[in-house]
């Protein structure tokens, strides 16, 4: 069970993780019938319409107000306000209308109000639970999804570099930063990766810049789908190379580009 405390954000994000962490996600779960919420947590795994229903009963139980949200990918068919059709509408999102966020229920790496680009900047479906004479009813109205400000998703570099005496080559520290949509690559899944295979993606990153470096230390933090949105993925290597540096005559030259 889960007890969420805070703000109504705090709450959200951790009824999001609570469900997203321990409900495996299987489309195939849906095909065999998966959508009744007793099967859904006895099996703990869930079709897109399963993980939907089991957060919109979460947040019920926990009285937080919300609307389902149908829409489509922009770069696909977008739905048109003015035209009433809806058989592009095939992605779900959850919006809180107390705080104008959404999150995306059946995306396992998109935590803490970060939803796929894609079904931003665009008009969605909304569907509010209304009650007539005790009775609740759906109210359907179409309305716009904000895009995901720009400032957001980073790639941050802060480095510092060295020379080396009789100019052989430099050290470098390098603290590198990333993101909201920038960290997907990595970020929700780096908790889980074997320390050796996390050495080899700090490497590829170090050697997209210097081919020929010597990593000597190197650290991975915040780690987890959990912290996506929440603090940046942070990768701090250490490392020696010659290929920032090159002759020309009497004179050295340093390659402050290729840095970044």
């Amino acid at each position: 069970g889960i007890e969420p405390e805070g703000s109504l954000e705090e709450k959200i994000s951790a009824i999001e993780n609570h469900l997203k962490n321990t409900i495996v996600f299987d489309q195939r779960a849906h095909a065999r019938g998966a959508i009744d919420l007793n099967t859904i947590i006895n099996n703990r795994s869930a079709g897109s319409i399963g993980m939907i229903r089991l957060f919109t009963a979460s947040l019920d139980h926990f009285n937080i107000r919300h609307e389902l949200v149908i829409t489509s990918d922009r770069f696909g068919i977008p739905l048109d306000p003015y035209f009433e059709s809806w058989y592009s509408l095939r992605e779900y999102l959850i919006y809180f209308p107390q705080i104008k966020k959404f999150i995306a229920p059946d995306y396992y790496a998109f935590r803490n109000f970060l939803i796929p680009y894609g079904y931003t900047n665009t008009y969605g479906l909304f569907i509010r639970r209304q009650f007539i004479q005790g009775r609740s009813r759906p109210l359907a109205y179409p309305d716009w999804i904000p895009a995901t400000d720009h400032k957001v998703s980073t790639d941050n570099l802060d480095i510092e570099v060295s020379l080396q005496e009789h100019m052989s080559g430099v050290n470098v520290r390098e603290n590198r930063t990333f993101s909201g949509y920038n960290s997907l690559w990595i970020q929700p899944f780096a908790d889980v990766i074997p320390e050796d295979e996390l050495l080899e993606i700090v490497e590829e990153l170090t050697k997209n810049t210097a081919p020929d470096a010597e990593i000597l230390e190197w650290e991975m933090l915040n780690k987890g789908a959990n912290l996506v949105n929440r603090y940046p993925l942070e990768v701090n290597v250490t490392y020696f190379s010659s290929a920032y540096l090159q002759r020309a005559g009497r004179n050295h030259l340093f390659k402050l580009g290729e840095l970044i």
